[in-house]
Protein backbone atom coordinates (compact mmCIF):
# COMPACT_ATOMS: atom_id res chain seq x y z
CA UNK A 1 0.00 0.00 0.00
CA UNK A 2 1.18 3.35 -0.95
CA UNK A 3 1.64 5.87 1.97
CA UNK A 4 3.83 8.72 2.72
CA UNK A 5 5.68 9.61 5.70
CA UNK A 6 6.70 13.22 5.83
CA UNK A 7 8.42 15.00 8.47
CA UNK A 8 6.19 18.38 8.28
CA UNK A 9 2.84 16.53 8.18
CA UNK A 10 1.42 17.95 11.04
CA UNK A 11 2.35 21.41 10.03
CA UNK A 12 -0.44 22.57 7.99
CA UNK A 13 -2.95 20.95 10.14
CA UNK A 14 -1.72 23.58 12.52
CA UNK A 15 -1.98 26.21 10.77
CA UNK A 16 -5.26 26.11 9.90
CA UNK A 17 -5.95 26.35 13.46
CA UNK A 18 -3.58 29.03 14.43
CA UNK A 19 -4.98 31.30 11.33
CA UNK A 20 -8.48 31.62 12.56
CA UNK A 21 -11.03 33.44 10.67
CA UNK A 22 -10.85 36.79 13.08
CA UNK A 23 -7.12 36.64 13.34
CA UNK A 24 -5.66 40.22 13.34
CA UNK A 25 -1.57 41.16 13.26
CA UNK A 26 0.42 43.05 15.62
CA UNK A 27 3.46 44.33 15.33
CA UNK A 28 5.68 45.58 18.35
CA UNK A 29 7.31 48.93 17.23
CA UNK A 30 10.39 50.60 19.52
CA UNK A 31 9.33 53.95 20.98
CA UNK A 32 10.95 57.20 19.89
CA UNK A 33 12.31 57.88 23.09
CA UNK A 34 14.89 54.75 23.05
CA UNK A 35 16.51 56.47 20.02
CA UNK A 36 19.27 57.72 20.87
CA UNK A 37 22.10 59.72 18.83
CA UNK A 38 24.43 60.59 21.44
CA UNK A 39 26.88 57.54 22.32
CA UNK A 40 27.23 58.94 25.69
CA UNK A 41 24.19 57.91 26.62
CA UNK A 42 25.02 53.75 26.59
CA UNK A 43 25.21 53.71 30.43
CA UNK A 44 21.63 54.77 30.42
CA UNK A 45 20.53 52.48 27.63
CA UNK A 46 21.97 49.39 29.57
CA UNK A 47 19.71 50.16 32.67
CA UNK A 48 16.66 51.56 30.66
CA UNK A 49 13.92 48.98 29.75
CA UNK A 50 13.15 49.11 25.74
CA UNK A 51 9.95 50.51 25.27
CA UNK A 52 7.19 49.10 22.34
CA UNK A 53 3.90 50.17 20.77
CA UNK A 54 1.89 47.51 19.94
CA UNK A 55 0.09 48.35 16.54
CA UNK A 56 -2.99 46.44 14.67
CA UNK A 57 -1.66 46.43 11.39
CA UNK A 58 -5.35 46.05 10.37
CA UNK A 59 -7.35 43.93 7.31
CA UNK A 60 -8.49 45.48 3.43
CA UNK A 61 -11.94 45.84 4.50
CA UNK A 62 -12.42 41.96 5.96
CA UNK A 63 -12.27 40.61 9.49
CA UNK A 64 -8.69 38.88 9.54
CA UNK A 65 -5.13 39.57 8.51
CA UNK A 66 -2.31 37.12 8.90
CA UNK A 67 1.07 36.33 8.46
CA UNK A 68 3.27 33.29 6.86
CA UNK A 69 4.77 30.92 9.28
CA UNK A 70 8.66 29.90 9.14
CA UNK A 71 9.24 33.01 6.65
CA UNK A 72 10.87 36.41 6.76
CA UNK A 73 8.30 38.53 7.15
CA UNK A 74 9.86 41.37 8.26
CA UNK A 75 12.62 43.32 7.16
CA UNK A 76 15.49 45.17 8.66
CA UNK A 77 13.66 48.44 7.28
CA UNK A 78 10.23 47.79 9.13
CA UNK A 79 8.85 46.81 6.11
CA UNK A 80 5.61 44.08 7.28
CA UNK A 81 4.26 41.30 5.03
CA UNK A 82 0.43 39.60 5.01
CA UNK A 83 -2.52 38.37 4.08
CA UNK A 84 -5.40 40.43 4.82
CA UNK A 85 -9.44 39.60 3.69
CA UNK A 86 -11.28 42.07 2.05
CA UNK A 87 -15.32 42.67 2.16
CA UNK A 88 -16.03 40.83 -1.13
CA UNK A 89 -16.92 37.35 -1.09
CA UNK A 90 -14.67 35.13 -3.03
CA UNK A 91 -16.07 33.84 -6.60
CA UNK A 92 -14.34 30.51 -5.97
CA UNK A 93 -15.94 29.59 -3.16
CA UNK A 94 -16.14 26.48 -1.35
CA UNK A 95 -12.44 26.70 -3.16
CA UNK A 96 -11.10 29.27 -1.75
CA UNK A 97 -7.88 30.65 -0.58
CA UNK A 98 -8.42 32.31 2.73
CA UNK A 99 -10.47 30.56 5.46
CA UNK A 100 -13.45 33.01 5.53
CA UNK A 101 -14.23 32.45 1.52
CA UNK A 102 -13.10 36.62 1.21
CA UNK A 103 -11.43 37.53 -1.59
CA UNK A 104 -7.90 38.31 0.81
CA UNK A 105 -5.14 40.27 -1.39
CA UNK A 106 -1.19 40.19 0.10
CA UNK A 107 -0.09 43.68 1.49
CA UNK A 108 3.21 45.46 2.42
CA UNK A 109 2.60 47.49 5.92
CA UNK A 110 5.63 50.14 6.13
CA UNK A 111 5.25 53.29 8.77
CA UNK A 112 1.66 52.99 9.47
CA UNK A 113 0.77 53.04 5.80
CA UNK A 114 -0.85 49.00 4.16
CA UNK A 115 -0.33 48.55 0.44
CA UNK A 116 -2.54 46.36 -1.54
CA UNK A 117 -0.50 44.25 -3.24
CA UNK A 118 -3.36 42.95 -5.52
CA UNK A 119 -3.57 40.38 -7.80
CA UNK A 120 -2.46 39.14 -11.44
CA UNK A 121 -4.32 40.34 -14.26
CA UNK A 122 -7.59 38.24 -13.57
CA UNK A 123 -6.77 36.96 -10.90
CA UNK A 124 -9.45 37.15 -7.86
CA UNK A 125 -7.01 36.50 -4.49
CA UNK A 126 -3.00 36.64 -3.79
CA UNK A 127 -0.91 35.95 -0.57
CA UNK A 128 2.61 37.44 0.19
CA UNK A 129 4.84 35.42 2.58
CA UNK A 130 8.55 36.82 2.29
CA UNK A 131 10.19 40.10 2.27
CA UNK A 132 13.76 40.82 1.54
CA UNK A 133 15.71 43.83 2.21
CA UNK A 134 15.46 45.51 -1.03
CA UNK A 135 11.68 45.18 -0.23
CA UNK A 136 10.60 42.09 -3.15
CA UNK A 137 8.19 40.26 -1.79
CA UNK A 138 7.31 36.37 -3.00
CA UNK A 139 3.82 35.15 -2.77
CA UNK A 140 1.46 33.50 -4.92
CA UNK A 141 -1.28 34.70 -7.16
CA UNK A 142 -4.41 32.83 -8.86
CA UNK A 143 -4.54 34.08 -12.20
CA UNK A 144 -8.26 33.80 -12.85
CA UNK A 145 -8.10 30.15 -14.15
CA UNK A 146 -9.28 27.18 -13.53
CA UNK A 147 -6.92 24.23 -13.02
CA UNK A 148 -8.51 21.15 -15.10
CA UNK A 149 -6.98 18.81 -13.61
CA UNK A 150 -7.72 19.58 -10.18
CA UNK A 151 -10.89 21.32 -10.95
CA UNK A 152 -9.31 24.45 -8.59
CA UNK A 153 -8.19 27.79 -8.98
CA UNK A 154 -4.92 27.94 -11.04
CA UNK A 155 -2.36 29.92 -8.06
CA UNK A 156 0.87 30.66 -9.86
CA UNK A 157 4.71 31.69 -7.89
CA UNK A 158 5.07 35.82 -8.26
CA UNK A 159 7.32 38.45 -7.17
CA UNK A 160 6.38 42.16 -6.32
CA UNK A 161 9.13 44.39 -7.36
CA UNK A 162 9.70 46.95 -4.57
CA UNK A 163 7.77 49.31 -7.09
CA UNK A 164 5.02 47.24 -6.44
CA UNK A 165 4.93 45.87 -9.89
CA UNK A 166 3.76 42.14 -10.01
CA UNK A 167 5.94 39.41 -11.82
CA UNK A 168 4.36 35.91 -12.81
CA UNK A 169 7.29 33.38 -12.48
CA UNK A 170 5.27 31.04 -14.78
CA UNK A 171 5.80 26.78 -13.19
CA UNK A 172 7.08 24.01 -14.41
CA UNK A 173 4.80 22.88 -16.77
CA UNK A 174 1.97 22.64 -14.55
CA UNK A 175 -1.11 24.82 -13.13
CA UNK A 176 -0.38 25.54 -9.42
CA UNK A 177 3.21 27.62 -8.21
CA UNK A 178 4.00 29.40 -4.76
CA UNK A 179 6.68 31.16 -4.18
CA UNK A 180 8.16 31.02 -0.73
CA UNK A 181 11.16 32.89 -0.45
CA UNK A 182 13.51 35.39 -2.19
CA UNK A 183 17.24 36.52 -0.56
CA UNK A 184 18.98 39.87 -1.78
CA UNK A 185 20.20 38.65 -4.83
CA UNK A 186 16.72 38.14 -6.24
CA UNK A 187 16.63 34.57 -6.17
CA UNK A 188 13.40 33.66 -5.78
CA UNK A 189 12.45 29.91 -4.04
CA UNK A 190 9.29 28.21 -4.30
CA UNK A 191 7.44 24.88 -5.32
CA UNK A 192 5.37 24.29 -9.17
CA UNK A 193 3.61 21.22 -10.43
CA UNK A 194 5.09 19.81 -13.81
CA UNK A 195 3.23 17.51 -16.10
CA UNK A 196 4.19 14.32 -14.95
CA UNK A 197 1.00 12.81 -13.11
CA UNK A 198 1.14 12.20 -9.49
CA UNK A 199 -1.83 10.52 -7.47
CA UNK A 200 0.01 11.56 -4.51
CA UNK A 201 1.20 15.51 -5.62
CA UNK A 202 3.23 16.45 -2.42
CA UNK A 203 1.57 19.79 -1.73
CA UNK A 204 -2.10 18.95 -2.56
CA UNK A 205 -3.10 15.84 -4.20
CA UNK A 206 -5.74 17.68 -5.89
CA UNK A 207 -2.98 18.93 -8.33
CA UNK A 208 -2.58 15.41 -9.76
CA UNK A 209 0.76 15.99 -11.07
CA UNK A 210 4.55 15.93 -9.61
CA UNK A 211 5.16 19.13 -7.04
CA UNK A 212 8.80 20.44 -7.68
CA UNK A 213 11.18 22.81 -5.80
CA UNK A 214 12.65 25.71 -7.83
CA UNK A 215 14.91 28.19 -8.25
CA UNK A 216 14.04 31.62 -10.09
CA UNK A 217 16.70 33.63 -11.06
CA UNK A 218 16.79 36.49 -14.25
CA UNK A 219 13.27 35.31 -15.51
CA UNK A 220 14.71 31.19 -15.86
CA UNK A 221 12.50 28.87 -13.28
CA UNK A 222 15.08 25.57 -12.31
CA UNK A 223 13.70 22.47 -11.16
CA UNK A 224 15.72 21.51 -8.07
CA UNK A 225 15.62 17.48 -8.61
CA UNK A 226 14.50 15.13 -5.79
CA UNK A 227 16.55 12.97 -4.02
CA UNK A 228 15.00 9.95 -6.12
CA UNK A 229 11.70 10.32 -5.80
CA UNK A 230 9.04 12.30 -7.82
CA UNK A 231 8.44 15.13 -5.19
CA UNK A 232 10.22 17.88 -3.19
CA UNK A 233 9.43 21.55 -1.95
CA UNK A 234 12.13 24.04 -1.55
CA UNK A 235 11.74 25.71 1.78
CA UNK A 236 14.75 28.22 2.51
CA UNK A 237 17.69 30.00 1.18
CA UNK A 238 20.78 32.07 2.34
CA UNK A 239 22.13 34.59 0.52
CA UNK A 240 24.98 32.34 -1.09
CA UNK A 241 21.75 30.68 -3.21
CA UNK A 242 22.00 27.40 -0.91
CA UNK A 243 18.58 26.21 -0.70
CA UNK A 244 16.63 23.64 1.94
CA UNK A 245 14.43 20.57 1.04
CA UNK A 246 12.34 20.12 4.23
CA UNK A 247 10.10 17.59 2.51
CA UNK A 248 11.75 15.81 -0.45
CA UNK A 249 10.48 12.49 -1.47
CA UNK A 250 12.81 9.82 -1.57
CA UNK A 251 10.68 6.15 -2.48
CA UNK A 252 8.28 4.81 -3.99
CA UNK A 253 6.38 4.92 -1.29
CA UNK A 254 6.88 8.39 -0.78
CA UNK A 255 8.33 9.13 2.29
CA UNK A 256 10.90 12.19 2.79
CA UNK A 257 13.84 13.01 4.05
CA UNK A 258 15.24 16.88 4.03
Amino acid sequence: MNKRIMKLSLILPMLALLFGPSLRIMVLDTGSQQVFANTDVESDRATTPRRYILKDLGTLGGPRSGVGFFAKVLNNRGMVVGNADTSIPDPFAPNCLGPNCLVQHGFKWENGIRTDLGTLPGGSSSDANWINELGQITGRSQNGLIDPLAGIPETVAVLWQANGSIINLGTLGGNQGLAVGINDSGQVIGMSTNTIPDAFSLFDPRFATQTRAFLWELGVMRDLGTLGGPDAFAFYENERGQVVFPMTSTTEDKSSAA
